[in-house]
């Protein structure tokens, strides 16, 4: 165990004791932040300490009196063992602090919910450093749905609001939607959606406008087949499955090559120190090949089509480094996927308020109700600022 980790650790024993011993519900904020020192010192060590103390948390109504007193005995001996470098006597007494534990909660539940809730941070922190919501999902073998609720507190403020392309924005989702087009939709929309508990407004279009939306193979992977196989989003899996087979989305094939020969010239566009970076997935690369437009909520892919300077700058800021843009390899992505046009679930909200499809909400104030139902797509992952948030609400409030 080195200094650094041991310093920590010492640190954590203290500060649980004194949470533990006054029953302090910032136990939980502790256990978060211990959490995210298995990510950082990737030891043994930090994974016990971490699991010692998400189980403290989750076991402190049931250790009370005699057993309580015990406890914040072990903790103060294991600190002070720590302290002084006796690693045997620190090793024994944290064995009977587990010991004591697990009398009322499960410890290999513990570990098991602190490695997990290590791979949503470590997804989140990979997210941030500009891999899609998708590819850190994949990386850490957790599920996107597990993503979207730190996402949103990831999200870059950058670059000013352009009200007027809001408004153009609008106008031209409106031409699209009541021209009976094919629209594909992206993973994080759909997630959007649900999480938002406002999935039904795919239905609604549907049933006022002809509207053939699309979702492909890879996107349909991420939302049903992977979700299927962990028990917390499998009633996810089975809506999204709902919604295919009620007929309000559709699932069709893409061209395999294009999209991986889309994806490779895409991951050429940034460079960090002379090397180039991977930035999109296949689910949301399989929507852009297909020609037609597309709900997608991610900001990377969307800011390569749209604008490749704020692209540099939000990478700049993730990335904490100098970052260089590809402009040869930004306009060969940008030919061949011949970038179609790109809406986020927000926008998509905002038009069916404006056209009266989301009144279950509106009551006597549909203002509110808009503000309610955009902020809670916000909060579950859509990459949506809130200045441009107000100016959704003010290009619908006129239609009122």
């Amino acid at each position: 165990m080195n200094d650094k980790s041991r310093n920590s650790i010492i640190k954590d024993l203290t500060t649980a004791y004194e949470l533990f011993e006054n029953d302090d519900a910032s136990l939980r904020e502790l256990s978060d932040h211990t959490i995210q020192d298995v990510m950082m010192y990737k030891s043994l060590d930090a994974v016990s300490i971490a699991v010692l103390i998400h189980a403290l948390y989750k076991g402190r109504l049931c250790i009370n009196g005699n057993k309580k007193k015990k406890v914040l005995s072990l903790l103060k001996q294991t600190a002070t063992s720590l302290q002084n470098r006796r690693f045997g006597v620190y090793n024994s007494k944290l064995e009977s602090l587990f010991k004591m534990v697990n009398n009322c909660v499960t410890v290999d539940d513990s570990l098991k919910n602190v490695i997990y809730l290590a791979k949503i941070q470590k997804g989140a922190s990979l997210f941030e450093q500009g891999v899609t919501a998708a590819r850190a999902a994949s990386i850490m073998g957790i599920s996107v749905w597990d993503l979207s609720p730190y996402i949103q507190k990831r999200q870059i403020k950058f670059k000013p609001v352009n009200k007027n392309k809001f408004v153009q924005k609008i106008k031209v989702l409106d031409k699209l939607l009541n021209n009976n087009e094919t629209i594909f939709i992206d993973t994080g929309t759909i997630i959007t959606l649900i999480t938002s508990r406002l999935i039904s407004v795919l239905e609604e279009i549907k049933k006022k406008r002809d509207i053939n939306f699309v979702i492909t193979p890879y996107v349909y992977d991420e939302l049903v087949t992977k979700p299927a196989s962990i028990k917390k989003y499998q009633l996810e899996s089975l809506e999204v499955r709902g919604l295919i087979e009620n007929g309000i989305i559709s699932v069709k094939n893409v061209s395999k090559q294009r999209v991986n020969q889309a994806e490779k010239r895409a991951d050429k566009i940034i460079e960090i120190d002379g090397r180039t970076i991977d930035l999109v997935q296949k689910a949301e690369i399989s929507c852009m090949v297909s020609g037609q437009p597309v709900l997608m909520d991610e900001r990377t892919l969307r800011l390569i089509c749209e604008d490749s300077e704020e692209l540099l700058q939000v990478m700049t800021i993730r990335k904490r480094k100098a970052v260089t843009l590809n402009k040869n390899a930004l306009e060969a992505f940008q030919a061949y996927v011949n970038c179609p046009l790109i809406f986020r679930s927000v926008e998509l909200v905002t038009w069916a308020t404006i056209n009266g499809m989301l009144t279950q909400y509106e009551f006597d104030d549909p203002k509110f109700a808009l503000t309610s139902m955009l902020w809670a797509c916000k909060s579950n992952g859509a990459a949506v600022s809130e200045q441009e948030i107000e100016s959704l609400i003010d290009i619908a409030s006129k239609h009122f």
